[in-house]
């Protein structure tokens, strides 16, 4: 898998025309509305327009990018909605594994852009609607409050080596068997390094040294910048948190678990040290 991209297979939009968008992308309840005949996440100016007809308050709609030569919107459907039986929702991890990269990409970064459009409906100030910025991505207020861009939440990845071992761990809401790298957010104040040694002892209880950057991945669950490393292992013996960890050990390439899906970054950075052997 190719986590970066060059060039960014999109160009983001602003604009508030959306009338001459053709490519639409829907969201309801932190999932994605696909056509149900085609299973198709980007849906077209005529399958939005049967939303629309049905619709009883409005949606939340916003300019998303320019995709493959196509103009493509964004729009929050109203959580109580009812979906006619041609569409339905999918988890949008579950259609990331069925997409191209590209399209992979313009899901994730519509899905971030979702979550900000509908959080940020209000003034944390003064609790007046928000208006779109005429000429920016960002939300501005007319009691004078900064404005507000799209959050985004910084969090460190590693894959842990010992000679030709990984450390794999297990979170709780994995599929049965899954191992991955470890990985945790930033505290404000905190330097990535700080972050990512903090992380690996809270959760495994080990130290590591010689932290080599290796690739980043936007990941919309909900707005991750995930920022990728590989660390050696420097001391201690593995002692899981039994929180955010409930199972962790040393694997070798010859004996290795069920292993993250390959859009992740986290299987990168495993392939990546599988390939270097």
């Amino acid at each position: 898998m190719k986590v970066l991209l060059d060039p960014l297979p999109f160009t983001p939009y602003v604009s508030s025309n959306l009338s001459a968008y053709t490519k639409h992308v829907v969201f309801m309840n932190g999932q994605i509305v696909c056509c149900t005949a085609t299973q198709s996440p980007l849906l077209t100016t005529s399958q939005w327009q049967v939303l629309q007809s049905t619709l009883t308050s409005p949606p939340l709609s916003f300019s998303l990018a320019l995709f493959q030569q196509q103009h493509v919107a964004g729009h929050v459907l109203p959580a109580d909605y009812d979906l006619p039986t041609t569409f339905e929702l999918v988890p949008l991890r579950a259609v990331l594994m069925s997409l191209s990269v590209e399209v992979a990409g313009l899901l994730n970064y519509a899905m971030q852009l979702a979550d900000w459009h509908d959080l940020h409906r209000y003034c944390g100030r003064c609790s007046q609607p928000l208006a779109d910025h005429p000429t920016e991505r960002a939300k501005v207020c007319r009691c004078g409050a900064r404005s507000r861009y799209p959050t985004i939440s910084p969090c460190v990845i590693v894959l842990i080596t010992k000679g030709e071992q990984m450390l794999l761990a297990r979170a709780p809401h994995y599929p049965e068997g899954r191992y991955s790298t470890i990985a945790g957010f930033l505290e404000p104040g905190e330097s990535v390094e700080q972050g990512l040694k903090r992380e690996v002892k809270e959760e495994v209880g080990v130290e590591v040294c010689n932290l080599q950057y290796k690739a980043s991945q936007p990941w919309p669950f909900p707005n991750s910048l995930m920022l990728g490393f590989r660390a050696d292992h420097k001391a201690g013996e593995i002692e899981i948190d039994n929180h955010e960890i409930i199972a962790a050990d040393w694997f070798s390439p010859s004996n290795l678990p069920q292993l993250p899906p390959p859009i992740s970054i986290a299987r990168w950075l495993i392939d990546d040290f599988l390939s270097s052997g």
